[in-house]
């Protein structure tokens, strides 16, 4: 099988796209940091709650990049890219949908967020 190699622009493309991909992401991770009190009143929580969840969410990234890249490099990159781009979708809206925030729900979406979120990028490299 023979397949033609990446051009310069390819390359660049590729390089622009995941550098806005890993922007997006902080952006988001700091601007939860910057309105963490006004989080944590909104839910009724202390900041240390918030901040808790966070922490955990940083700490379960490197289990999302293990599962998917496992997973990318037994079945292909295609498949593995889709489910974790519907599993992170589908953690996301139901966050958004939450009324509250009892401490198991929010530890499971910490890791349930932090596997998606570094599933796509254990595939991107």
């Amino acid at each position: 099988m023979t397949s033609t190699p990446p051009t310069a622009s390819d390359q660049r493309a590729t390089v622009v796209a995941g550098f806005l991909g890993w922007t997006l992401d902080a952006f988001d991770f700091f601007l939860v940091v910057m309105t963490l009190t006004a989080i944590a009143k909104e839910f009724g929580k202390s900041d240390a709650a918030i901040a808790l969840s966070i922490t955990l969410t940083l700490a379960f990234r490197p289990v999302g990049a293990f599962i998917f890249g496992l997973l990318a490099d037994r079945y292909g990159r295609k498949l593995p890219l889709m489910i974790d781009l519907v599993f992170y979708s589908l953690v996301e809206v139901l966050t958004g949908l939450a009324r509250t925030t009892p401490r198991s729900s929010c530890c499971a979406h910490c890791s349930a967020s932090a596997w998606a979120r570094n599933g796509a990028w254990a595939r991107r490299w």
